[in-house]
């Protein structure tokens, strides 16, 4: 198992993250440093939750992110990470059912959600944000840009 350093590290090393006075970035139970962060905090939050396991629970059940849209800023975005297996039976496929479950409840919280499969990663994003950024936007379900 990695520590949080190590995490950090191989964050920095390998896909670029900058960390300054304007990006920080904290490897933590999402709910728990979510919670005891003040209301409108970040501008833009990124959740990029798993466990060896997989995803978080926090993430997977949605108390992680009621808690990101209460300290993100109201013109303010969130973005997650989700795992995904492309390519296979979806219905199979329960990485998969999760993401969409997560979009779902997504959908449940903010205005607006937006998801992009990153098909040689298996990864789905959503970007999520509250209120009209764009006036054109469809209200969610969840949007396939």
């Amino acid at each position: 198992m990695l520590t949080h350093a190590e995490v950090l590290q191989a964050a920095q090393e390998y896909m670029g993250l900058v960390l300054d006075e304007k990006c920080t970035a904290e490897v933590a139970d999402a709910e728990a440093y979510l919670r005891a962060t003040p209301t409108s905090s970040f501008g833009v939050i990124v959740l990029d939750a798993f466990t060896a396991a997989g995803l978080a629970a926090s993430i997977e059940k949605g108390s992680a992110l009621i808690e990101a849209s209460r300290v993100v800023a109201a013109d303010g975005l969130v973005i997650v990470d989700l795992h995904t297996a492309h390519g296979v039976d979806a219905a199979a496929d329960e990485d998969y059912q999760t993401a969409h479950r997560v979009l779902s409840a997504l959908c449940d919280i903010f205005d607006h959600v937006y998801k992009w499969e990153v098909n040689q990663h298996q990864n789905l994003l959503a970007l999520c944000h509250r209120g009209d950024r764009d006036q054109s936007a469809t209200p969610c379900r969840y949007h396939q840009d």
